[in-house]
């Protein structure tokens, strides 16, 4: 992104000036940029000036491009080497020949499966009219897939329907639900869940909820952190509340360990989890008068 000015020779481009041999260039884009030739030279292009070697695939070009010169193109001034599923959504201010929406000129057959924004230009895709294989789409069409059947939105681009013209995958960046809780928390950037703030783990208070000023667990709003219920037939059994869902349904707890003596670990009652109902309660169905209960919680939690 940005402006590209060239005043003293041929082959400017918002992305590359010129190819040669065999380069392959992939998933690349030219957004919001002003191209301009101010040489009086030929072969100015949005996303490249000159193309005589390789290949472009899958690559755009958002651009303003001036030029005074022959060969302008709002993706390709001069094209002599294969451009495919590629757009271009440029403005073409040129007065000298070969003009064209996408390329000022391409050799036949080179340019194939692409599109421009007729709605920025009043030219033809390529100079010559009979051209092949660049599809002029209006300014709407160029906001909805449909219009692009030569795309892969399944693993290359992706379009927010009626709002705006492909973009790359490449460029998303998947965040983990605890990566968005950090920053709307204001903690410092790479803060992880094992990391201690204010004396709380930061997955505790994620998952939880807890109040940025809470010194302790203890300090949850409304429902408890942990409390004991009872089922059906009267056994005790464990919750754990989650803040951070609407339902109950969040398993927060790795492991319970219960005993029903305070003075012995060593004995443990099994506990399973029922996702019925969301409880731990002794796999062996007894009651007990009385029961004791520690737990190891998920700290690595990558969404809700």
């Amino acid at each position: 992104a940005g402006a590209v000015t060239n005043a003293t020779t041929y082959n400017a481009g918002g992305f590359v000036g010129y190819t040669a041999d065999s380069p392959v260039i992939l998933r690349s884009c030219v957004t919001s940029a002003t191209v301009a030739n101010l040489s009086n030279q030929s072969d100015t292009g949005g996303f490249v000036g000159y193309h005589s070697g390789g290949y472009i695939m899958d690559c755009y070009a958002i651009a303003d491009v001036s030029a005074a010169k022959n060969y302008v193109g709002g993706f390709a001034g001069y094209v002599n080497a294969q451009i495919t599923t590629s757009y271009g959504s440029s403005t073409v201010d040129a007065t000298g020949t070969y003009r064209g929406a996408f390329a000022g000129y391409a050799s036949s057959g080179n340019v194939t499966k692409s599109y421009y924004d007729s709605g920025r230009t009043t030219l033809l895709a390529v100079n010559n009219a009979a051209y092949d294989g660049v599809t002029p789409l209006a300014s709407a069409e160029m906001l909805h897939a449909a219009n692009f059947p030569a795309f892969d939105f399944d693993k290359t681009w992706v379009i927010d329907e009626g709002a705006s013209t492909p973009y790359l995958q490449t460029f998303i960046v998947v965040k983990r639900g605890f990566d968005v809780w950090v920053e709307q928390s204001g903690y410092d950037e790479g803060t992880e869940p094992g990391d201690v703030v204010d004396g709380i783990p930061a997955g505790i208070r994620y998952v939880y909820n807890i109040p940025a000023d809470a010194t302790s667990l203890y300090a949850l709003p409304g429902e408890d952190f942990f409390h004991v219920v009872m089922d059906a037939y009267g056994n005790p059994c464990v919750k754990f509340r989650s803040k951070r869902d609407p339902y109950e349904g969040v398993v927060v707890a790795e492991t319970v360990y219960a005993t029903d003596d305070l003075a012995d670990w060593t004995n443990l009652i099994p506990m399973r989890y029922s996702v019925l109902d969301d409880t731990w309660k002794p796999s062996d169905g007894i009651y007990r008068d009385q029961m004791f209960f520690k737990w190891r919680i998920v700290l690595d939690r990558a969404d809700e």
